[in-house]
C-alpha cells in the first residue's frame, strides 16, 4: 500500500526487543515535525503513533515484523524525507534517531496514542561516565571544542569551528561534552573580529557548530524570500512566505540590565597585588561595524532619557591571576604565575552584550517545505508595508533585510509539507 505521506521516503522503528515497525501505508501517525536551532545542541523531532495493532505490511521479505512488537526508550528511527525540490534529509546512519521520550496521550480497548519524542545518538551519549570532560586544556578554544567533540565524545559528524583568537588554558571537571563547549562559547573571541566575542554552540543537519555571531553575520544569504498577494514569485527571489509574524523583543530596563545597547563599567579586585580597579567604560555600539550586522543602524532607544551615554551595568570580577598557568612542569609554569589566564576586560563583557544584541529583533516565518535550510544561516527577506504618501505596497525598511536562522521547524502531514522559520537580527535598517 502506498503511503499517504509523499515527502516521507522510510520511516521505521528498530525494537530493541528485534523486528521492525514502518509507519509508512497504515495511516499509524498523524504528522511529524524535525526542529533545529541554534540554541540546542541536538536535532529533535517529535510524532504522533496510533497503536492499533496493526503494524504495516508483510510483504517486505526483507522487513522482519512483530504484531506485539513494544515500544521503548532508547530505540533506533530511521527517517528519510524530501521537500518539493527533492532535497533529502536522510536520518539513518551516523544521523539516525534515537527515541528519547514516550508519553501516552490517550487510550481505549480499541487503541492507544503515544507521543513519540526523538533526538540525535551524541545527545544519549552526551550523558555517559565515558565521555565526561575530566582532562586539562591549554589551546585555542575552538581546537579544545574539536578534541572535545571528536575524542571525548566520539562524534564522527562533521564539526564546523570558526577560529578563536584566545587560548585558554582549563580543565575539565566531570562536565558534560555539551555543557563544556556551551560554556566556552562566552569566551571565543574571533580571529577575524578581534574587538568582538560570543559564540555559538549547536547542532543542525550538517553536523557540530562552534560559530562566531560576527562570522555568521557575514555569511552570503542561503534564501531571498518575499512577502506579498501575489502566488508568483518575483525573479531574484527564490521563495514566497505563505505568513509573517513580528515580535518587539524590546524591554528598556532589560536591556539596560543586560547590557546590549548602553555602557557598562568593570570592577576588580587583584588579589594578588591587593588592588582595586575600576575599568574604562565599555559602549555596546562598538560592536556595530556594519559588516558584521544584519543591517547598517544601531537601535536607539530612550534618547531623551540619556541612558544610552550613561553607566547602567557594573560587573564585579575577581581576576584568575596565576590560575592554570600553562606548562608541563613548575619551570614552564612560573613565568606565568603573576599573569592573568583570562582577559576578562576583553571578552566577557563584549560577549554579553554581543548574545542580548542577537535578539533584539524577532520575526517567524511560513513556506512552503524546504529542507535545505538550517540554524546559522542568513536569509534575505523583503515585507510589504502601506505607503502613507500614496497607499502602496512597498518594502518595509525597518523589517526587510538580512536575518539569522534561530530556530526551524519542518512540519510534515498527509496533505502538506511546511517549514516554519523563527528568525533574528541585531539592527534594523537593510543593508
Amino acid at each position: 500500500m502506498a503511503s499517504a505521506f509523499k515527502n516521507i521516503k522510510e520511516f521505521k522503528i528498530i525494537s530493541n526487543y528485534g523486528g521492525q515497525i514502518d509507519l509508512l501505508g497504515k495511516g499509524s501517525f498523524t504528522g511529524l515535525q524535525i526542529y533545529q536551532s541554534i540554541l540546542d545542541d541536538t536535532i529533535r523531532s517529535n510524532f504522533e503513533l496510533l497503536d492499533t495493532g496493526n503494524r504495516g505490511s508483510k510483504d517486505d521479505v526483507n522487513v522482519e515484523e512483530e504484531d506485539d512488537i513494544k515500544i521503548t526508550v532508547g530505540e533506533q528511527v530511521n527517517l528519510i524525507l524530501s521537500d518539493y525540490n527533492e532535497f533529502e534529509l536522510d536520518f539513518t546512519g551516523i544521523r539516525q534517531f534515537t527515541i528519547e521520550d514516550i508519553s501516552s496521550s490517550s487510550s481505549s480497548t480499541m487503541n492507544e496514542m503515544f507521543g513519540i519524542h526523538l533526538c540525535q545518538k551524541e545527545y544519549v551519549d552526551n550523558q555517559k561516565e565515558k565521555h565526561y570532560v575530566t582532562k586539562h586544556f591549554e589551546s585555542k578554544i575552538h581546537e579544545i571544542v574539536f578534541d572535545v567533540l571528536r575524542n571525548v565524545l566520539g562524534t564522527p559528524k562533521e564539526i564546523y569551528l570558526d577560529p578563536a583568537l584566545n587560548l585558554l588554558p582549563i580543565n575539565g571537571m566531570k562536565d558534560t561534552c555539551f555543557d563544556f563547549c556551551t560554556m566556552l562559547g562566552p569566551k571565543s573571541k574571533p580571529e577575524n573580529e578581534p574587538d568582538s566575542a560570543g559564540y555559538l554552540f549547536f547542532e543542525n543537519y550538517n553536523g557540530f557548530h562552534f560559530r562566531s555571531i560576527d562570522e555568521l553575520f557575514k555569511q552570503e544569504p542561503r534564501r531571498k524570500m518575499i512577502y506579498n498577494d501575489s502566488n508568483i514569485i518575483p525573479p531574484g527571489y527564490t521563495n514566497k512566505i505563505l505568513n509573517q509574524q513580528t515580535y518587539n523583543n524590546m524591554n528598556l530596563v532589560q536591556k539596560m540590565k543586560t547590557n546590549s545597547l548602553m555602557n557598562s563599567r568593570l570592577k576588580t579586585i587583584e588579589t594578588y597585588q591587593h588592588t582595586y580597579n575600576e575599568n574604562d567604560v565599555f559602549d555596546a555600539k562598538s560592536l556595530y561595524k556594519v559588516t558584521n550586522n544584519a543591517a547598517l543602524e544601531f537601535p536607539i532607544v530612550a534618547k531623551s532619557l540619556g541612558v544610552m551615554e550613561e553607566i547602567n551595568e557594573v560587573i564585579d570580577h575577581i581576576p584568575n591571576v596565576g590560575s592554570l598557568p600553562p606548562g608541563r612542569n613548575i619551570a614552564e609554569q612560573l613565568p606565568f604565575s603573576k599573569i592573568r589566564s583570562f582577559n576578562l576586560e576583553q571578552i566577557v563583557r563584549q560577549a554579553i552584550s554581543r548574545y542580548n544584541q542577537l535578539f533584539l529583533y524577532r520575526t517567524s516565518i511560513t513556506i512552503h517545505g524546504d529542507f535545505d535550510i538550517y540554524p546559522g544561516d542568513i536569509i534575505e527577506c523583503t515585507f510589504p508595508e502601506v505607503s502613507a504618501k500614496d497607499m502602496k505596497m512597498i518594502s518595509s525598511e525597518k523589517k526587510s533585510g538580512l536575518y539569522m536562522v534561530a530556530d526551524i521547524c519542518h512540519y510534515i502531514n498527509a496533505e502538506h509539507c511546511y517549514t516554519k522559520i523563527n528568525m533574528i537580527k541585531d539592527s534594523i535598517m537593510s543593508k
